[in-house]
């Protein structure tokens, strides 16, 4: 049951959040609402447990909320030793959070999220190279698939235990999907970063970063005609402010409001 939205109904029935008798009425395929969502806003918690601080950006007539809630991620080129423990800690600060609002949260997680195709993936290398090891392949040996292993088990004891424990591909939005505590989708679509890989070579990465953010604005738009707040966790150096601006003034009648959430252990802003 979530501090901030108490959901006790579905879609077709009314929708009653925890905040002062909030109510949202659920009709056909869209969500319409008998009080101003300025009290959503206005009311969001100020200090959730591992939060540094929230930014709050009420539009007037909007009628859904995106939240973006700030990351340090997994990144292949993230070598400096203080930088992984950076992420390590955003992503149990992040954890923390969602665990603080107790609620089943939909999520958009950057990237395309699945945490099963992470553990897969290292599963699928380990036994390949048990097999090369067994074949007497020279650079697959003990140490190596020792190496391996280990790495499976840390992936499988963060994912049950609800905690990274090092730097990781595993992110606080598998957690929580793992634990069925969030329903977590794709922020972002495999063909489009595909595509995204080769404009960065021609525009650069500013371009990039705004496609991936209308997009999810746009799929936020989608998922808010259930319940019209929703969250993403997104990089710390990614802003949808201009974004929702757009689309704000693109869609006058579907207009959007912004909250900010920076966890503890995200650079300064």
């Amino acid at each position: 049951m979530s501090k901030f939205l108490n959901v006790v109904g579905s879609l077709g029935i009314s929708l009653m959040a925890g905040l002062n008798g909030i109510n949202y009425v659920a009709s056909q395929n869209h969500v319409t609402y008998e009080s101003q969502i300025e009290q959503i806003v206005r009311d969001y918690p100020e200090q959730p447990t591992g939060v540094r601080q929230v930014n709050k950006y009420f539009v007037d007539d909007s009628k859904y909320v995106l939240i973006h809630v700030k990351q340090n991620h997994y990144t292949p080129f993230l070598l400096d030793d203080s930088l992984k423990l950076s992420v390590v800690r955003c992503q149990n600060d992040i954890v923390d959070f969602f665990k603080y609002m107790e609620g089943k949260e939909n999520i958009l997680a950057e990237g395309n999220p699945n945490y099963i195709r992470v553990v897969d993936d290292a599963e699928k290398d380990l036994a390949k190279f048990e097999m090369f090891n067994e074949m007497g392949v020279e650079f697959a040996n003990d140490d190596v698939v020792k190496q391996k292993k280990e790495k499976v088990d840390k992936y499988h004891r963060e994912l049950e235990q609800g905690r990274l424990e090092d730097y990781s591909k595993i992110t606080a939005t598998d957690i929580l999907n793992y634990h069925d505590e969030a329903n977590v989708y794709d922020a972002e679509d495999v063909e489009i970063n595909e595509k995204r890989f080769d404009e960065v070579m021609e525009k650069g990465l500013g371009e990039w970063n705004e496609k991936a953010e209308d997009l999810v604005v746009e799929r936020a738009y989608s998922l808010g005609q259930e319940i019209p707040v929703i969250y993403t966790v997104f990089g710390s150096g990614h802003s949808f402010r201009n974004n929702v601006d757009e689309w704000n003034e693109n869609n006058p009648d579907e207009k959007m409001s912004l909250i900010e959430v920076v966890p503890n252990s995200v650079g300064g802003e």
